[in-house]
């Protein structure tokens, strides 16, 4: 199977993909929202890499191997 979506890769805590979910835990679960913070801040690394001139984008296609 084939599919283009969107990477958990390269969105950041600072990315309003994630930015709304996380102001909610400011006050609903502060320790979740550090945790998570620190977490997406050790994930994301596809837009570190576009940044230096690699054209991987938000979304790339992804493959899956179906048996």
């Amino acid at each position: 199977m084939i599919a283009k979506h969107a990477s958990e890769w390269y969105y950041g805590k600072g990315d309003q993909l994630w930015k709304t979910y996380l102001d909610t835990l400011t006050t609903d679960a502060p320790l979740w929202k550090t945790y998570l913070e620190t977490f997406l801040d050790k994930m994301t690394w596809m837009k570190a890499v576009s940044e230096n001139g690699v054209a991987l984008g938000a979304e790339p296609w992804h493959m899956h191997l179906q048996r």
